[in-house]
């Protein structure tokens, strides 16, 4: 069995791709939560609905000249495509909530970027 890798991921900032886009990890909650109750045995008794959370945590090149304002970033879309050619997954109406940066001796230098988006489609 062949393994599933990314192969590109494309994220459109203001109407521009990001090609340096290093890697992507999206995850998504659920909004599920435990319903304890008064059952026999002290068991919680189900769960209950609720309404989907989708992050991505990227790691992007920071450019020498024409960085992005990531702080007042709004209205994002985010494609990731698998090597192996399935469906890809867009996500939109991102926004940014967290950044940090990184710099080493022998390294370019990264920034860290954790988005939330309102949608996630697998086209």
């Amino acid at each position: 069995m062949a393994a599933l890798f990314t192969k590109r991921v494309v994220l459109t900032v203001l109407g521009l791709p990001i090609i340096h886009c290093k890697s992507a990890r999206p995850r998504t909650r659920t909004g599920k939560q435990l319903v304890k109750g008064m059952s026999p045995d002290g068991a919680p008794i189900g769960n209950t609905d609720g309404s989907s959370e989708h992050t991505v945590d990227l790691t992007v090149y920071i450019p020498k000249v024409g960085d992005i304002p990531w702080e007042t970033l709004e209205e994002a879309t985010l494609t990731i495509v698998s090597a192996t050619g399935g469906t890809p997954t867009l996500y939109t109406g991102g926004f940014v909530t967290e950044l940090g940066e990184s710099y080493s001796e022998d390294d370019v230098a990264t920034r860290d970027i954790t988005m939330m988006f309102t949608r996630k489609i697998g086209i």
